[in-house]
């Protein structure tokens, strides 16, 4: 059985990352070879899954990256976003919190926040994630923003949104709404909700 998956790169600065969700949904799917543009970057559970499956990478799709940066032009940009949604479709909500209940406020900050919460198209906590990347050196607002992706987050809600963050959640597709009060309605209003 030949498929051919493509991955696609939202532009030629910022690469995609691959993560092990990914990678297990394409071997239900019976991919066998995927497709990558140069730079991209796969966690070694990942690696590990595809050589395991014995599933051929092909890297340097350049071509992909120029197709895509042409449609972001035109306002098509959601493709990968769309290609990677594991949640059926549905929207779900990551609500940047200070704290792990839905009562708790909306952090100020979206990267550097202690945990997302997680809300359903019913506004429903589904989730509670601690953000891996909240004490890192620099650079966390890319790897929020493709760790949200990966979870199949379609928006985030923060108080506010650094430069990094905002920019790659833009590339991604994703919606971010600023938001200052209690996590659950941010999640109401991000799903245009009345609270």
């Amino acid at each position: 059985m030949f498929d051919l998956f493509r991955l696609k790169a939202r532009t030629r600065v910022r690469r995609r990352f691959v993560f092990l969700k990914e990678v297990k949904e394409l071997v239900a799917k019976g991919v066998d070879k995927i497709e990558l543009p140069k730079g991209a970057r796969i966690s070694d559970e990942a690696a590990d899954l595809i050589k395991e499956k014995g599933i051929k990478v092909i890297f340097g799709a350049d071509d992909i990256a120029d197709n895509l940066q042409r449609n972001s032009e035109f306002g098509r940009s959601k493709v990968l976003t769309e290609k990677l949604n594991t949640n059926g479709g549905q929207r779900l909500v990551a609500v940047a919190s200070d704290g792990k209940s839905e009562t708790d406020f909306v952090s100020r900050v979206a990267a550097r926040s202690p945990y997302f919460l997680l809300f359903n198209e019913e506004a429903e906590l589904v989730e509670i994630v601690e953000n891996p990347y909240r004490n890192i050196g620099g650079g966390a607002g890319p790897l929020v923003a493709e760790f949200l992706a990966a979870k199949g987050v379609t928006t985030i809600v923060a108080g506010n949104f650094g430069m990094n963050i905002k920019r790659s959640l833009e590339q991604m597709g994703l919606e971010h709404f600023e938001f200052q009060g209690e996590a659950r309605k941010a999640a109401q209003r991000a799903l245009g909700q009345t609270f």
